[in-house]
């Protein structure tokens, strides 16, 4: 179960943190924010790109456009592109829009939206379209190994 392999990887960190089980099926960041009452950039969306057969997990701030150019730079890639639903729920364990940077059922590199560190406390998915993940920056960069990196479009 995805929500298992969240908290076992919490507790192996040592972290104390609950998944946010929400009343409603949230699709959008919009919805998830407001679900909360929390800012859009409070969400952070984990999105899968595959650049050949490689592939990478981007977290970013929800009110944030992933540049593609970025990411290509990031992949040392001449292209890349989001993967498909099938390939991110095969990939990652968890469906499009509830992919969570934890619990991940394969290490992937992983890359973090630098805005994040804004907040306090930010919401990463939490497996489900009916869950979420509070965190605080620190504790997603510690928790996923990932590294900060400029994922802003201009």
């Amino acid at each position: 179960m995805s929500a298992e392999r969240i908290k076992e990887q919490l507790e192996a960190a040592g972290i104390k943190r609950s998944l946010l089980q929400l009343g409603e099926w949230v699709r959008t960041v919009p919805e998830a924010a407001a679900a909360i009452g929390v800012a859009d950039g409070q969400v952070a969306k984990s999105i899968l790109f595959q650049s050949k057969d490689c592939f990478a997990l981007f977290v970013a701030a929800g009110d944030n456009k992933i540049s593609n150019r970025k990411v290509r730079k990031i992949l040392a890639a001449k292209s890349a592109r989001i993967a498909l639903p099938e390939t991110v729920l095969h990939v990652t364990g968890y469906a499009v829009g509830a992919v969570s940077p934890l619990g991940l059922l394969e290490p992937l590199p992983i890359f973090i939206d630098e805005t994040l560190a804004r907040y306090g406390e930010i919401y990463a998915g939490g497996g489900s379209q009916q869950a979420l993940l509070p965190l605080s920056y620190k504790e997603l960069v510690l928790l996923t190994g990932g590294r900060a990196v400029d994922l802003k479009a201009e």
